[in-house]
């Protein structure tokens, strides 16, 4: 049941909060890739159904944790942020939060001085979707042929440098990378798979969230009670803590990767 709620809540958060990642240089509305070259121009904007709810940007980086656009990084442009000039040490997790405190989804970017990326999925894909992933050169055009690999292992080679995994599950989560022979490997990048909740799942869920409600007087799940906002504030501050983490841990292995490179 918890994990019913977990998958329900995070479909119901990209619901209320849309993170969209908007990058001139590849000329698309919505980028779809966490890893990018540097000295690009990126825009990056919270979107929200509730506009009262005063959604704003923030990342934590190897170096700064929760950091706000234009306090830190970036410049303030209507609901967006833009980013000129994007360095690796932009490299973090990004996620909007509003002045409750409430967060959206997590976005982990990459930002690679290297020749090579791998074009992967920004956000955590359901189980049972296709998932493509294409080696990308800085200078080269995309079509050359690509060996990919996951945790390390060689999955296979394509001769036109992208790779569709057909029907992803639970086996299919890890640390992808790919490279291309005479041009080097690109940065590596977790891919997560998540289990898709349904409608059924999420009334069932809503309705044991709601009884447990009641039965503590509401005090777990209001937003208006001390306990609640403390609940969510806490939910919210180790949940950008192990981003953190993780975002330290992506930056050291860049860092090692770019030095063995």
């Amino acid at each position: 049941a918890t994990g019913d709620i977990r998958a329900c809540e995070i479909a119901s958060s990209r619901r209320r909060a849309h993170f969209y990642i908007q990058s001139h240089f590849l000329e698309t509305s919505n980028l779809r890739t966490s890893q990018l070259f540097k000295d690009k121009f990126v825009s990056l904007s919270c979107e929200d159904d509730d506009s009262s709810a005063g959604w704003t940007l923030r990342r934590n980086t190897s170096k700064q944790l929760r950091t706000q656009c234009g306090a830190g990084f970036g410049k303030p442009a209507g609901s967006s942020c833009n980013i000129s000039y994007i360095d690796p040490l932009d490299s973090g997790v990004y996620w909007c939060e509003s002045r409750e405190g409430a967060i959206s989804n997590m976005v982990n970017l990459t930002v690679s001085g290297k020749l090579m990326i791998l074009q992967s999925p920004v956000l955590p894909v359901m189980e049972g979707d296709d998932v493509t992933l294409l080696c990308q050169t800085k200078t080269t055009p995309s079509n050359l042929p690509a060996a990919f690999y996951k945790d390390g292992s060689l999955i296979r080679k394509q001769p036109t440098g992208h790779m569709t995994i057909q029907h992803v599950s639970r086996s299919d989560e890890g640390l992808y990378k790919c490279d291309i022979s005479g041009h080097g490997e690109s940065p590596s990048s977790w891919i997560t798979v998540t289990a898709a909740a349904d409608a059924e799942d999420c009334a069932e869920a809503e309705d044991s969230r709601d009884d447990a409600g009641d039965s503590s007087g509401g005090e777990g799940f209001s937003k208006n009670s001390g306990s609640g906002e403390a609940s969510e504030d806490s939910d919210a501050t180790d949940e950008a803590d192990d981003a953190a983490e993780d975002s330290k841990d992506g930056a050291n292995k860049d860092g090692l990767d770019d030095t063995d490179s």
